[in-house]
């Protein structure tokens, strides 16, 4: 209630402060349309953005696999593997059958959470974090 509180007295300051305002101010000329070019949607709403310049050289190749998941070719610690990007998963997976699992290095421990459900995890820990 105190949050509710909090967020209403700033509101309720503004409506007073512009409701009192003076007669002379309250009769002012009425505001003209300006001869100046209107601003670009792009420079009025922060929702619009903009590809860098650099974008090209930023592309990563990539297709679609059978179930329209977006698969990518990658490295990790020098080792090539195939990756899928998947937003809906708490980490990043690789399978036990990857190229780039050592299998001596992995550690039991935790759960990843993904759509549909949860999956037991082991660690390996990367030359880079």
């Amino acid at each position: 209630m105190r949050m509710l509180t909090l967020a209403i007295v700033p509101l309720l300051a503004a409506l007073s402060i512009t409701t009192r305002q003076p007669a002379s101010q309250a009769a002012a000329a009425p505001i003209q349309a300006s001869s100046t070019p209107s601003t670009s949607p792009a420079d009025r709403d922060q929702g619009v953005a903009r590809l860098a310049a650099d974008t090209e050289t930023r592309w990563v190749p990539f297709d679609l696999t059978p179930g329209n998941q977006i698969r990518f070719a990658m490295q990790i610690d020098g080792r090539s593997i195939t990756a899928i990007l998947d937003t809906g998963v708490s980490y990043t997976l690789l399978a036990d059958t990857s190229p780039a699992v050592v299998r001596r290095a992995l550690k039991p421990g935790g759960r990843a959470s993904a759509i549909g459900g949860s999956v037991a995890l082991r660690w390996m820990p990367t030359g880079r974090s």
